[in-house]
């Protein structure tokens, strides 16, 4: 499966973030884990965006027992930033944000190394999550040379193992969410990442809901900002998915 959109510009390419968020509302009864392999800055940054005034996103899925390799399509010794995270986030300047340290582990899928990113119930209240549950691995602005003016290319990849569990499916009262990746503002205080990757319940009330994966911008006020979502399509668990951004 292979989809490609063409994005309205953020504002600002700012400092990444990989997250396994959960609900807005706290849940207690549910633990949730993703993937992640593969981090990479493909181009050294320019003097702008040219005459463009959009940004493209291509989302490729690739299954995890067909052989097929989770990587950024680019050559490591080309890169800006490369982290394959075979000895660590610690040695790509990652550092996690969690509640209790380590929930963040790295593991091995069919050859490719990788980190899983897991919550807990409780797992609230993180570097401003409020009650949503978060495990995260996070970069600084300096490491990404995300500023605004700035013109990159990035690629990741994302697995969803088997034991991944969906959000609820949100109800009249409540909205259940789960972000996967972002590329988030710096400046202090709550609000929505400028771009991010959610995984949203695979089930909705209504036609007004987004399901399974999604790439979002947030754009204006950054605690009511204006919202664009692009679905990729549901969540396929054991397969990898690998992003580019430009």
């Amino acid at each position: 499966m292979s989809q490609k959109f063409v994005l309205p510009a953020t504002s600002q390419c700012l400092a990444s973030r990989i997250s396994a968020a959960g609900p807005r509302r706290a849940i207690g009864l549910l633990a949730r884990a993703v993937l992640l392999s593969a981090v990479a800055l493909a181009a050294a940054c320019g003097g702008g965006v040219g005459g463009d005034s959009t940004a493209a996103a291509d989302a490729t899925a690739l299954p995890a027992t067909s052989g097929a390799q989770a990587s950024a399509p680019v050559d490591p010794t080309t890169t800006a930033f490369y982290c394959s995270f075979a000895n660590g986030w610690q040695n790509c300047g990652f550092g996690e944000q969690a509640k209790a340290l380590p929930r963040a582990t790295l593991v091995t899928v069919s050859g490719v190394s990788a980190v899983r990113l897991h919550t807990e119930p409780g797992d609230d209240n993180i570097y401003g999550s409020g009650t949503s549950e978060r495990n995260d691995l996070s970069t600084s602005q300096a490491t990404t040379d995300g500023y605004e003016g700035k013109e990159q290319w990035w690629a990741h990849s994302v697995l969803f193992p088997n034991d991944y569990v969906d959000p609820p499916e949100s109800s009249a009262s409540s909205w259940n969410f789960g972000a996967v990746a972002d590329f988030h503002n710096t400046t202090n205080g709550g609000g929505q990442a400028n771009f991010q990757i959610t995984a949203m319940p695979a089930t909705a009330i209504s036609l007004d809901r987004p399901t399974g994966l999604n790439f979002q911008i947030n754009h204006g006020s950054q605690t009511s900002p204006t919202q664009l979502n692009y679905p990729i399509g549901p969540v396929v668990r054991n397969q990898w998915y690998n992003f580019v951004y430009h």
